[in-house]
Order: C-alpha cells, then sequence, then structure tokens
C-alpha cells in the first residue's frame, strides 16, 4: 500500500525533487512509519546527501520536544566570543 501512496507524494510539487520518485518517496514513508511521524513533515526536513538521508535539527528538536521523555523543552547554552563560540 505505501508504494501507492508514494507515487501520489512523486506526483506532487509540494514535496522537494529527491521525493519526485515513488521509490525515493517510499523510502521517506517507510522512515516516517518507523519514526512515527507525519511522512510529509519528514519530506519536508529532510535531505539526501550521497545517498544517505539526513534530518533538519528543527525537525529533530521538535521530535524532543514533543517526546516527553525530557523535563521541558530542549535548551541551548552558549560560552564564549567570536571564534571561541561554543
Amino acid at each position: 500500500m505505501n508504494f501507492e501512496i508514494s507515487k501520489y507524494y512523486a506526483a506532487s510539487d509540494l514535496v522537494p525533487a529527491h521525493f519526485r520518485k515513488p521509490e525515493n518517496a517510499f523510502i521517506a514513508l517507510q522512515m516516517a512509519e518507523r519514526m512515527d511521524i507525519d511522512p510529509f513533515m519528514l519530506m519536508q526536513n529532510m535531505y539526501v546527501v550521497h545517498g544517505k538521508p539526513g534530518i533538519e535539527a528543527k525537525l529533530l528538536i521538535a521530535l524532543i520536544n514533543q517526546s516527553g521523555k525530557f523535563d521541558g523543552p530542549l535548551e541551548y547554552r552558549f560560552s564564549g566570543d567570536g571564534d571561541s563560540l561554543a
């Protein structure tokens, strides 16, 4: 069934170009299913470098924050200045 759905995603101008092949859209659907997230959201926030998928930080942060595994949202700490900013 997912392959049939992947054909619709692949035919859409709303998904990034690398998902306009049904085979690539199918893989994204499988990943979204395993991650228990919306496939369109994943496709909009995913990139591919040399055949390896990556997820944009904003999606990863959102997934961490909604997981309920931590007390409150992800917090950031900055130290240093200029070239030594961490």
